[in-house]
């Protein structure tokens, strides 16, 4: 019996110190890790293996192979025929974590690594010992688990700080990314723009009412129910549709040439301009209206009437907006949505300029500081034609009934003054009239001399454009010939009509005619028939030019 209680003794101390290999060395417990094949299996596994170790038996399912097996090539599903849809990643040695390639992690006592402590047991394998006495101390499955082909890990920087961890180096989002946000109007924000105009408040019933009131109409004709744009029957010129509005034209088209020789543009290119020296020149034109002109280069308003009949009940509910430089206005009418509404042919660019005009000096200021008489002051008469109130407003900013220089003063002391407002300043673009030629109205100097050579020409109701290609031309000189070009937007000029002026070259006669020998000459009997035979654009021209002869340099004469 000692003899048994003495074995049992030594087992139960072997036990709790290790366990034996096959050679009788003792291994400690500690170092050793249990594997999955090692556990006993339960009744019901020990089942199911036997049955699909039984060839014969029918139904039972094919048991997968275990991790461990699996590691072997025959055991993977790719010997069998099978291809993953993805291939295996490797699994990473990487080892500056303090990791080996298994993620065995390598600690002393109590050391941190990555911010965790982990304190090993007094039995755990020193890593300093050399590879053959790791081998010798351990069991062969537990050295089967360490990687002794390696060198030891060096852990004295685990003292320190911890190590960082990897970052990811993300791209970033481009700012033209199609996902990104987008303005639909106006330039980008940061890009350099001008920032958006400010938005005014929309027009009630009686901000309507005041401004169709000013304008002179209760309903816009559908003749102005167009944009402003070229047709092609001559590079330089713009197209009317139908006839009314053809005021309004005509001063954007003179400013619009003017604008061209601003640009440098000159001579033989003035004739052939293209289309994106045309569209810049047209939003400078506007410009120089809105802006400059009437806004006195302070303010500006632009204003979307919509299609369709224009009147106040339309115009209710519009909102206005207000612009602070010539800059924002311009890169404004440069992008949608006012470059449609202002240059597209289907849009309403001839209305929305005339409102804008209109909305820009103000509908009390038209009516009490510019205009002779109050309840006179239209922007469009009789027939639907455009006043010369409007002319004078889109030329130099007020909307005077006169073209004479500067103001004259009517009546007497006892009945008192009335004064009659003409041209203020000298005008940018010049304006000549058959009405003078008639006696009925007088132009000024201030007109008929601008700072550019365009002038803008009224005849019978209609206005149109007369210029020199070459801007160098003094347009105060009316002494010297001079070679000029005349379009007529409603008239669908297709071929090119050039005009050559010689200043008195034409016979001169006085409009009272006596019996005098100049009376039997026989130049006076053919001036008079040349008079009434002639055009009147010529009649127009010799206003400016006295009695200056008309070359029409073989084109069809306009009478």
């Amino acid at each position: 019996m000692e003899s048994i209680d003495d074995l049992l003794k030594e087992l139960n101390t072997s036990t709790n110190s290790g366990t034996f290999d096959i050679a009788g060395n003792s291994t400690p417990t500690s170092s050793l890790r249990l594997d999955n094949s090692d556990r006993p299996l339960s009744t019901e596994k020990q089942q199911q293996q036997q049955q699909q170790q039984q060839p014969g038996v029918e139904g039972a399912p094919p048991r997968r192979p275990s991790r461990r097996l699996a590691n072997r090539a025959e055991d993977r599903p790719e010997s069998a025929g099978y291809v993953p849809s993805q291939p295996r990643r490797p699994r990473s040695r990487n080892t500056t974590n303090g990791t080996d390639g298994y993620g065995i992690l390598a600690v002393a006592s109590n050391v941190q690594v990555m911010g965790a402590t982990t304190a090993a047991s007094s039995s755990s394998v020193d890593l300093s010992k050399g590879s053959s006495e790791i081998a010798q101390n351990q069991s062969p499955r537990a050295a089967c688990h360490l990687d002794v082909s390696r060198p030891p890990l060096d852990v004295s920087h685990c003292g320190g700080p911890p190590l960082p961890l990897p970052q990811r180096h993300l791209p970033q989002a481009s700012l033209d990314d199609d996902d990104a946000p987008r303005h639909f109007f106006g330039p980008k924000e940061g890009s350099g723009g001008h920032p958006p105009p400010q938005m005014g408040s929309c027009l009630g019933i009686e901000g309507a009412q005041e401004v169709m009131q000013v304008v002179g109409v209760p309903v816009l004709a559908s003749s102005w129910n167009q944009g402003i744009f070229s047709a092609g029957f001559q590079p330089y010129g713009l197209h009317q549709v139908e006839g009314g509005p053809c005021g309004v034209i005509a001063v954007v088209q003179a400013f619009m040439l003017r604008a061209l020789g601003e640009m440098g543009v000159n001579c033989a290119a003035l004739l052939t301009v293209n289309e994106s020296q045309r569209q810049e020149a047209l939003a400078d034109a506007i410009v120089e209206i809105l802006w400059t002109n009437i806004g006195g280069g302070k303010k500006a308003t632009l204003l979307n009437p919509g299609s369709g009949q224009i009147s106040w009940q339309q115009l209710k509910g519009s909102t206005p907006f207000h612009f602070s430089s010539s800059g924002q206005l311009k890169a404004a009418l440069q992008q949608r949505p006012w470059r449609d509404t202002f240059f597209q042919p289907s849009g309403s660019g001839l209305a929305a300029l005339l409102l804008s005009v209109v909305l820009t000096r103000g509908p009390q200021a038209i009516s009490k500081q510019d205009a002779d008489d109050e309840k006179a002051a239209v922007m469009i008469g009789a027939h639907g034609y455009c006043t010369q109130e409007l002319v004078n407003l889109m030329i130099f900013g007020r909307a005077y009934s006169n073209v004479f220089d500067g103001s004259k003063r009517i009546g007497n002391v006892k009945d008192g003054f009335c004064v009659l407002q003409g041209a203020p300043r000298r005008a940018s673009v010049g304006f000549l009239s058959l009405f003078e030629a008639y006696k009925c109205i007088e132009v000024g100097q201030r007109l008929k001399s601008p700072l550019s050579p365009v002038w803008i020409v009224c005849a019978e109701s209609h206005y149109t454009v007369l210029f020199s290609a070459d801007m160098s031309v003094d347009p105060r000189d009316d002494t010297c010939a001079v070679e000029l070009y005349y379009f007529d937007q409603l008239g669908r000029q297709s071929e090119r009509i050039k005009l050559t002026v010689r200043p008195s070259s034409f016979p001169a006669i006085d409009g009272a005619l006596d019996d005098s020998a100049d009376a039997a000459s026989d130049s006076v009997p053919q001036r008079r028939e040349n008079e009434a035979s002639e055009s009147m654009i010529d009649k127009c021209i010799r206003t400016k030019w006295t009695n200056a002869g008309v070359d029409w340099n073989g084109t069809d004469v306009i009478l």
